[in-house]
């Protein structure tokens, strides 16, 4: 008779483990249950602003035209290859990148990891080695992590690819967000240096980052890594901001982004 005790406590503890409760879409709030328990409901996951259609052929921001580049891209300078993001940044892309950061919600970035993989293969992308738009000890100290290099690890892992650290930050710099494009590319001048050329040396790179705004950080870590000798670089973020979409004031509402 003893044992129907514990034998209730197991089961409870069994359900909980499998079914705990209040495990909600970090989206609409909506309460998930069975296959579909994780970040999102269903509904939600359908309606993730997942990049589709025409796209700008340098940055990757959605297109309403047949033009091959947006305005901001069409005279562009940079060394960077080409970058593609998984997902428009719409309130709902947003509200992911700000839990992520600041609300406590690292566990999102495996299913922005997941996206950005997909985005990787259907782009053709053909990288070497995977790096990440890094901080200096400064500020990842202050965050308590680096969610483009957490993205990095994650989107290797699935491609089985290398990440490589060499590429690093080494000075602290201004938040880009109240930066025009301009003072963000001389903002962020010098301010990332290749540690080990070899990592990289005539070798496909892809940097991972979270947001695309200008692409200015980007920009600047593929010109460093071209002179350490990478024989490409291209981008993968989680989102791209519609800063680039051509016909549009140029007016980003994102927290510090890039």
């Amino acid at each position: 008779m003893n044992s129907l005790p514990k034998l209730k406590n197991f089961l409870e503890k069994l359900k909980a483990a499998v079914y705990p409760e209040n495990i909600t879409c970090d989206l609409c709030g909506k309460e998930l249950f069975g296959k579909e328990r994780g970040a999102f409901c269903a509904e939600c996951r359908k309606a993730l602003p997942i990049i589709k259609g025409s796209i700008c052929a340098f940055c990757g921001v959605p297109m309403g035209n047949d033009a091959t580049y947006c305005d901001r891209c069409q005279n562009s300078k940079s060394v960077l290859m080409k970058n593609r993001a998984a997902l428009e940044y719409t309130d709902e892309a947003r509200r992911m990148i700000y839990g992520v950061k600041f609300g406590g919600k690292r566990y999102l970035l495996k299913d922005l990891a997941v996206l950005m993989t997909d985005t990787y293969l259907s782009e053709g992308f053909t990288a070497d080695v995977l790096t990440y738009v890094p901080m200096t000890p400064a500020e990842k100290r202050n965050r308590g992590f680096n969610q483009s290099e957490i993205l990095a690890e994650e989107i290797a892992k699935r491609l089985k690819l290398p990440v490589s650290d060499e590429l690093t930050k080494i000075r602290n710099t201004k938040a880009q967000k109240k930066l025009t494009a301009k003072e963000r590319a001389a903002n962020l001048e010098g301010a990332f240096r290749v540690t080990n050329p070899d990592a990289f040396k005539n070798k496909d790179v892809v940097i991972v980052d979270d947001v695309y705004t200008t692409g200015a950080t980007l920009s600047e870590c593929a010109s460093v890594l071209r002179k350490a000798g990478a024989k490409s670089v291209s981008g993968l973020t989680a989102c791209i901001t519609k800063y680039h979409v051509a016909g549009e004031t140029a007016k980003s509402d994102e927290k510090g982004q890039n």
